[in-house]
């Protein structure tokens, strides 16, 4: 009834942020960031069959658009440093470029900080109540044992 009585309602913008959290940027990281540190192989023999595939170029793609998320002007730059990297790796592999595929290849790895196995300090969900995401799933860690 107060509704009622306080005049027309006027609609409000609707606030989403895509369900942006720290354990999805952390998913996003330890899922994908993985992938494309394992493929260091692949980039220093050279091995364009591997990494002309699309998913390739696609785990590139969702590790920027899952670990960069967020407005602020830093995020924003590093995702635009990583885009243009990410950009410049795959324009290499396409022309059979190595030399140029490894450079880019090894700047992404230092400017996205990705790491061979998941930090331990960052923050994420565990997998300890049955549900959620495990950052140590697919590794040597991935069981949790309770007694």
């Amino acid at each position: 009834m107060a509704v009622a009585l306080s005049g027309p309602m006027i609609p409000q913008p609707v606030q989403a942020d895509g369900a942006n959290s720290i354990s999805n940027v952390y998913r996003a990281r330890n899922s994908y960031g993985r992938k494309i540190y394992n493929l260091k192989k692949d980039v220093e023999s050279g091995n364009f069959a591997v990494l002309g595939d699309k998913s390739v170029s696609n785990w590139f793609d969702l590790f920027i658009s899952g670990a960069n998320r967020g407005n602020n002007i830093a995020v924003k730059e590093l995702r635009a440093k990583e885009t243009e990297l990410a950009s410049t790796f795959k324009a290499a592999v396409a022309a059979g470029d190595a030399s140029k595929a490894k450079s880019a290849y090894s700047d992404f790895i230092k400017l996205a900080d990705l790491q061979p196995e998941f930090k331990a300090n960052e923050l994420g969900q565990s997998d300890s109540a049955g549900a959620g995401f495990s950052p140590t799933w697919g590794t040597d860690r991935q069981y949790i044992y309770q007694r």
